[in-house]
């Protein structure tokens, strides 16, 4: 429907809006065809990993969307104003909304810094696993440490 609203309204009873915003469009298309195709990829792969993967991003789709416009016209309903520019911020006009989206920030944070340690700690122990715990204070007959200095 959205398709065929934009060739049968937009195209013609406004063109020049239709010509400026046509990149936009295109960017926002392409968007939508790889989301299209990894949901049917999900559903075509008949296996129940990949049915329930393609439920799940059909209804996180419905969910952040219906949590985008419900924020947008929160900040609609508070502040009055359609504009970033005139908005000037929203921590002093909606603070709880502020604070929940500062703790999410925090959040998204420390899962950052816990994916980058994971491998960090998971290699260390592999290494410790397989070559023991003195890797580098034991001597090899193999290499000595002119060759090493020599190698950095």
């Amino acid at each position: 429907m959205g398709a065929y609203g934009l060739v049968r309204i937009n195209m013609e009873l406004l063109p020049h809006a239709h010509s400026i915003f046509s990149p936009w469009l295109m960017l926002l298309r392409s968007i939508q065809i790889i989301y299209a195709a990894s949901t049917s990829l999900g559903i075509g792969s008949i296996s129940d990993t990949g049915l329930n993967r393609a439920i799940l991003q059909i209804i996180s789709h419905g969910f952040i969307g219906a949590a985008l416009f419900f924020l947008a016209g929160t900040g609609y309903d508070r502040l009055r104003l359609l504009y970033l520019e005139q908005m000037g911020g929203m921590a002093i006009p909606m603070p709880k909304i502020f604070t929940v989206f500062m703790t999410k920030i925090l959040i998204i944070f420390l899962n950052t810094i816990g994916i980058i340690l994971t491998p960090i700690y998971s290699l260390s122990m592999l290494r410790q696993m397989f070559y023991g715990y003195k890797l580098f204070n034991t001597p090899n007959s193999y290499c000595s440490n002119d060759s090493i200095f020599l190698s950095l």
